[in-house]
């Protein structure tokens, strides 16, 4: 229901959207849990308790806390504003990866946006692979291996590489240092005359935090 709003939203606000430039920022959050039903012996579950018990994550996000509920968040940010559009409640090792890709084609067909945003959690082969098919432009925060470095360097002057998934040619690795002389990376399907700009644009993925 949440989501058939979200789409209602894209399309009354068609007209206004298009005047200003929209990105879509993608993460995950977790919520607390102090309970204890997820140490319970499975056993003495109801069926509900046990479909329940799936969700309830082992990662700890504040103290007291005994484990977390796991939510996958799809945001627009326009202008000065941002809207949560889509949540998932994940399970735990939970595969959602072509559901972000199949909910990204639903936007597309109501908004035309500038770019979907990434951290370094999504940076995988096959889920770049699947933006590239599906024609969504993306910048991801690229995971800055050792491997990397010695094959690229990491350069304080930007610099980009071709970057090959299945043979799409227009990927491309963008790597360098900020002021501060720490080593950034992305990987994005989009142009960039000045490539230190990529920052500013990613910069922007910082809005689904804020909305945390």
């Amino acid at each position: 229901h949440f989501w058939q709003q979200s789409l209602a939203f894209l399309r009354r606000k068609k007209e206004k959207l298009k005047k200003t430039k929209c990105y879509i920022t993608i993460d995950e959050t977790h919520d607390s849990y102090t309970g204890k039903h997820h140490k319970k012996d499975r056993k003495k579950l109801t069926k509900e308790e046990k479909e329940i018990q799936k969700y309830i994550h082992k990662y700890k996000p504040k103290n007291g806390d005994t484990g977390s509920f796991k939510y996958l968040v799809i945001a627009l940010v326009y202008g000065n504003k941002r809207r949560v559009l889509r949540v998932k409640a994940l399970k735990r090792k939970e595969k959602y990866k072509q559901f972000i890709v199949e909910t990204l084609k639903e936007i597309s067909k109501e908004l035309s946006f500038e770019c979907s945003l990434f951290d370094r959690g999504f940076y995988d082969a096959k889920f770049i692979d699947d933006l590239q098919k599906e024609k969504i432009p993306f910048i991801i925060r690229a995971k800055l291996y050792d491997k990397m470095k010695n094959i690229f360097g990491i350069y304080r002057t930007w610099k980009s590489y071709e970057y090959l998934v299945s043979g799409w040619a227009n990927t491309i690795l963008i790597l360098g240092k900020d002021i501060k002389n720490r080593p950034w990376g992305f990987v994005t399907n989009m142009a960039f005359d000045n490539l230190e700009d990529v920052r500013f644009v990613y910069k922007k993925r910082w809005n689904i935090e804020n909305i945390f």
